[in-house]
């Protein structure tokens, strides 16, 4: 085959994407592949962290306040089922309190995280979900005063009024 007949042959083949065999240069490839570069360069570039979601943000014409995270989402609401199970209940000192801190903990931290939960009392957990903007909250100084409990103390999770 002499090189007439080759390139005949093979003249539209691409090399790549940009460049065609015959030399000519595939404009709309040329200027996707820029674009696309300098797209994954903002994200990579990003301070914050966030580039990949500002930039699909901006795509979709959309706000960063008008998304949720999913995580955080699901979290507050295995939390308020969680509460929700607990509501009105008296969780005394001892195997009660451990296993609810337990369950409290393990929604609200990586369980990878090493967290000695028998310091973590009321204010910790009030402040966890003040910061959630939960409707509950947990009251810890009560005594039970029946014949079964005399003078034990108990928590108690409650909601706020809406």
């Amino acid at each position: 085959m002499t090189k007439e007949e080759f390139q005949n042959k093979y003249a539209r083949k691409p090399i790549d994407s940009i460049i065609m065999n015959n030399g000519e240069i595939n404009v709309a490839k040329l200027f996707y592949s820029k674009y696309v570069n300098t797209m994954f360069s903002k994200m990579m570039g990003d301070k914050d962290k966030e580039g990949y979601q500002k930039e699909i943000l901006k795509i979709l014409s959309k706000n960063t306040h008008d998304i949720k995270l999913a995580e955080n989402y699901f979290e507050k609401k295995t939390l308020d089922l969680i509460l929700e199970s607990y509501l009105g209940k008296r969780i005394y000192r001892g195997e009660e309190l451990d296993a609810f801190k337990t369950i409290f903990f393990e929604n609200i931290f990586s369980p990878k995280r090493k967290i000695d939960i028998r310091n973590r009392g009321t204010d910790t957990i009030n402040s966890i979900l003040y910061e959630d903007r939960s409707q509950y909250r947990i009251q810890d100084n009560n005594r039970d005063w029946s014949n079964d409990y005399k003078g034990k103390r108990y928590w108690i999770v409650y909601k706020l009024p809406t």
